[in-house]
Parts: structure tokens; C-alpha cells; sequence
């Protein structure tokens, strides 16, 4: 049975579908991420810089910038 194309559209834009193929395969959502926007490319370099761990990259460049980064946690509660 071949599934309608209005059906098809909204599978594509569902967020639990989105989700689901991002589990699939994170690689390919993560470089998708990347490609879509030039800011998200500079975090991953960032973090590449610190083994590819982004918490760790947060608290070494926020001790380097002379801040707390728990301040800074704290601040988004």
C-alpha cells in the first residue's frame, strides 16, 4: 500500500519522527546540524579542541575567561 503524500510530509516534519531517525543515526543528524547553521560548526570545533567533550570544553574555557562556570549554571536555573 503506498502511503499518501500528505502523509509522507507530515511523518518528515513529526518531531517524535525527527527524533526517532536521529537516534537511528546521531552522526549523520549531528553533521546535518552543522551544515544547517555555521555558529553550531564552531561549537563542535570547540569541543573537538577538548577530546570531543563539550562539559569539559564549557568549564576549561570559562576558568581560562577567569568566570565560575557554576555562576554561570547557576544563572539558567
Amino acid at each position: 500500500m503506498e502511503i499518501p503524500a500528505i502523509l509522507q510530509q507530515i511523518a518528515r516534519n513529526n518531531p517524535v519522527m525527527q527524533i526517532g531517525r536521529m537516534l537511528a543515526n546521531p552522526q549523520a543528524a549531528l553533521n546535518q546540524l552543522i551544515s544547517s547553521n555555521p555558529e553550531y560548526a564552531k561549537i563542535f570545533d570547540v569541543a573537538r579542541s577538548y577530546g570531543g567533550d563539550f562539559q569539559k570544553a564549557f568549564y576549561e574555557m570559562a576558568k581560562e575567561k577567569g568566570v565560575n562556570p557554576n555562576d554561570i549554571l547557576n544563572m539558567m536555573k
